[in-house]
């Protein structure tokens, strides 16, 4: 009957070994596919943040004076 009870531990811990493990891959996962699609956005946004005042600043410097 100690033998029934020992395996049964053994195989309670084995498993919870096996999830830890398997959540830990999976939340490895998560970061790097936060870090890699921050990146994109950073990639994508951060050139038009940059485009959106130069523009402004060409359109009023040509902007034509009206006279008053």
């Amino acid at each position: 009957m100690r033998d029934d009870r020992d395996t049964a531990h053994r195989l309670a811990a084995y498993s919870d070994a096996v999830f830890a493990v398997i959540v830990t891959v999976m939340v490895l996962e998560l970061v790097v596919l936060a870090t890699f699609a921050t990146a994109v956005l950073l990639a994508i946004v951060a050139p038009r943040l940059s485009f959106g005042p130069i523009c402004a600043a060409v359109i009023l410097h040509l902007k034509p004076e009206v006279p008053s």
